[in-house]
């Protein structure tokens, strides 16, 4: 899986889900490119602070984080991948009105959680033998406050490991010599 595929996933389960119904005229699905590099990622999140606001129409939406990639070895000829993902849910609330806030807190959990089952559902019997393993173990959930100053929801933090594959193998056939 790279970015394309990573990216189709999540906006076709954004397009699915009754509560968010993405499409091209419901925007509830933005991505968003954060680098681990801390000062370049204030620089990205304040990017994307200043966009957000004019893009997304009232309701749930959902924020799809770019992932991270680490890479294992089992000391024989077993390579893979794991990729670490995340994603919010978010909906405009009130920042005087705690009831709000709670409110949006609880129903954004739930999506969240829907989608995470679902994903992990697809990444899981994604074509024959299982190339790609989720498990429960592999997400962690906490709530945000105030991003781009006024949306509040759910932040949801998972990865997964590409296993058996070709990763790190070097290709003779791509290098002159």
């Amino acid at each position: 899986m790279r970015t394309k595929e990573y990216n189709a996933l999540f906006r076709q389960l954004a397009t699915e889900h009754v509560d968010l119904a993405h499409s091209a005229t419901n925007l509830r699905f933005v991505r968003m490119v954060l680098s681990s590099d801390p000062v370049q990622r204030v620089l990205d999140l304040g990017e994307f602070n200043a966009s957000i606001k004019h893009k997304v129409k009232k309701g749930y939406f959902m924020v799809l984080q770019n992932y991270e990639a680490g890479y294992t070895d089992n000391g024989g000829d077993n390579t893979g991948k794991r990729l670490y993902g995340a994603f919010l849910i978010l909906r405009n609330a009130d920042t005087n009105d705690f009831e709000d806030q709670e409110d949006a807190y609880e129903e954004s959990e739930r999506i969240g959680e829907e989608i995470m089952a679902m994903a992990m559902h697809r990444i899981n019997n994604a074509g024959g033998r299982p190339l790609k393993r989720m498990s429960a173990n592999d997400i962690t959930n906490d709530q945000v406050a105030k991003i781009a100053t006024q949306y509040y929801g759910t932040r949801f933090d998972f990865s997964f490991t590409l296993g058996a594959n070709k990763v790190l193998r070097p290709n003779a056939e791509k290098f002159n010599g």
